[in-house]
């Protein structure tokens, strides 16, 4: 899932990627979603970017969809499974369950550096300029961009599949648990079963 950024709540599209590879955008107080293309294999992650987004596949493959234009294009390969995605200003954040973060030049795909974590990395979340980064096994790990070594931030009792931020808090799903922890300390604040 990925939301397009910059419009009014009631006009914002979101954007659905699936594991028959369809790419699909919609309003989601509707329910009415149109088909937009496909990626090259199963849509592992999505970013919204203003206007576009970008989408990974399973075999690392990452695209680019111009909501101006409709067109749904091939931009490069990355060098690990595209597990997350994240934008940084002109960078595209690329994490994969090889543990590595890989930065890249949103337009030309060029390969600018890369983060090395301990962990697989299936859930990202960026905010200012520490990359907070999720696992399998529950475990956020914190980096400071562009070039910073990820530390132990905080854990959750399950593996970290999404991360947003929610006031002074980051939010994580786990598969029928969702964790509130805090900037602050990375102290599990709450938690509630779903």
């Amino acid at each position: 899932l990925a939301g397009s950024s910059g419009a009014p709540a009631a006009a914002q599209d979101l954007y659905v990627g699936s594991s028959n590879t369809l790419i699909q955008r919609g309003n989601p107080a509707t329910g009415d979603f149109q088909v937009v293309g496909a990626s090259g294999g199963q849509v592992s992650s999505m970013v919204a970017d203003g206007q576009n987004l970008f989408i990974g596949d399973v075999s690392g493959r990452i695209y680019h969809y111009d909501g101006m234009s409709g067109a749904l294009s091939y931009l490069f390969d990355a060098a690990n499974d595209a597990a997350a995605l994240v934008m940084d200003g002109d960078e595209l954040l690329v994490g994969g369950t090889d543990g590595t973060v890989w930065r890249h030049d949103k337009s030309s795909g060029a390969a600018l550096g890369v983060l090395q974590s301990l962990l697989p990395v299936p859930a990202m979340l960026r905010l200012g300029r520490t990359l907070y980064v999720g696992s399998p096994f529950g475990v956020i790990q914190s980096a400071t961009l562009p070039n910073g070594e990820f530390s132990f931030f905080g854990s959750c009792g399950g593996p970290v599949g999404a991360m947003i931020q929610h006031d002074e808090e980051i939010i994580l799903a786990t598969p029928g648990s969702i964790y509130r922890i805090g900037l602050d300390d990375g102290a599990i604040h709450d938690t509630f079963g779903l």
